[in-house]
């Protein structure tokens, strides 16, 4: 399968079993805009049993149930105050101080040794290759939710390549359920990497929840995508921009409770400049998996689906904050590749030297740092040359450790 004109489809929809979700809305799909549409709410609310958080309790605010975890008392919201923002290596240092990093091996950097490294991998079992008709993404998603205790919570943490083909759409797939039959049982929550006040100072995350409630596409922010500095290339190109919007369509049609988790981008331009990105990268995690936490269930199990970049879901970041916050839970990291072929990872180079680019599989890791699952969706052509360093030799992500 090749290109679609609305949304950018890699062949793994076909060779997993996926694509039955844009089958079944292709119609919608090739309706989609970047800029806004019309409301969805009597489509879906037609078609599905009623939202929790759509219920109008009389006498309480219209986000009521949104707010699950920690609530205001305020009669017109229930949202409450932002959680605490960590601007300095102190605050951050005293929050992972709660815990201890595992000590976990990291794959190899060194493009021979990472070749030796998947090919004893492919004789070891740990990677599944997937065919046509195949269900193994989701049987593998599902058995990591469903091998949860009883009422623990599960948070999986996707690591994307910011603009690569595939991804969002990838997402979208799993929380869906299309043509195909599939979708992944027991989702609540969907944290996304967007930031929580705009550049004209409103709360993005009442915005969201308006959407929420009304189904009306419009209150949904605008996504743009700046260029890749010095350069007239969008960083993120307007087919996973539009993947995007599905996914957030796709949060009201299955009652999914969207959380806009990162910090507000003024506060993340002075927090890099006065702290570094290391530390830059904590302040934001922190934030994120607070104002998560104020949105989940005390009183039932939440699956929380994380839609972040591929930095933050390698094991000693944003999996290390949540199990800080939420310490019962069960977190799993899956990193995406694939979808565009990255120069700059020494992953997707030794994959074109095994001719495995354009083949979906799943790589099971057991103590790396780097993920517990890498999830390779076929690049089917398309190549990135720009805008993404080598700096650190990065393999499938690019990793932060600490300052000396």
């Amino acid at each position: 399968m090749g290109r679609r004109s609305a949304i950018a489809i890699s062949a793994f929809a076909l060779a997993t079993g996926l694509g039955g979700y844009y089958a079944a809305n292709k119609v919608r799909n090739q309706r989609l805009q970047i800029t806004k549409g019309p409301s969805i709410a009597e489509k879906t609310q037609s078609a599905k049993p009623a939202c929790y958080y759509r219920d109008r309790a009389q006498g309480l605010p219209y986000d009521y149930y949104l707010w699950q975890g920690e609530r205001s008392s305020s009669k017109l919201s229930s949202a409450p105050a932002l959680p605490p923002i960590f601007t300095t290596r102190e605050e951050i240092l005293a929050f992972e101080g709660q815990a201890v990093r595992p000590q976990l091996k990291r794959l190899p950097s060194n493009e021979e040794e990472l070749r030796v490294f998947l090919k004893r991998a492919e004789q070891d079992k740990q990677i599944t290759w997937i065919s046509n008709g195949d269900s193994a993404i989701y049987d593998m998603i599902q058995g990591e939710v469903n091998s949860a205790s009883p009422g623990q919570n599960v948070h999986l943490v996707f690591g994307f390549a910011h603009g690569a083909y595939g991804h969002s759409a990838f997402l979208s797939e799993l929380l869906i359920k299309g043509g195909d039959g599939h979708r992944i049982d027991g989702a609540t929550h969907l944290a996304l990497e967007y930031g929580r006040i705009d550049s004209k100072g409103a709360d993005m995350q009442t915005e969201f929840d308006r959407f929420l409630i009304t189904g009306d596409v419009n209150l949904v922010p605008v996504l743009t995508s700046r260029n890749w500095p010095g350069t007239h290339i969008p960083m993120v190109e307007k087919e996973e921009i539009e993947a995007s919007y599905q996914l957030i369509k796709t949060g009201f049609s299955e009652c999914y409770n969207l959380v806009v988790a990162d910090l507000p981008p003024k506060i993340l331009v002075r927090i890099k400049r006065e702290i570094g990105d290391y530390n830059w990268f904590g302040a934001r995690e922190i934030f994120a998996v607070s104002s998560v936490w104020q949105r989940q269930d005390p009183g039932r199990r939440d699956v929380v689906f994380w839609k972040w970049g591929a930095s933050h879901s390698e094991k000693h970041r944003l999996p290390f904050y949540i199990s800080i916050q939420d310490p019962k839970a069960k977190v799993v990291s899956l990193a995406m590749n694939g979808g565009t072929y990255v120069d700059a990872m020494a992953f997707d180079r030794v994959l074109k030297k095994l001719g495995w680019l354009e083949k979906t599989f799943i790589l099971k890791l057991f103590g790396y740092r780097d993920a517990d699952y890498i999830i390779h969706i076929p690049s089917e052509g398309r190549e990135r040359w720009w805008g993404i360093s080598r700096e650190r030799d990065p393999v499938v992500q690019h990793i932060f450790d600490p300052p000396e």
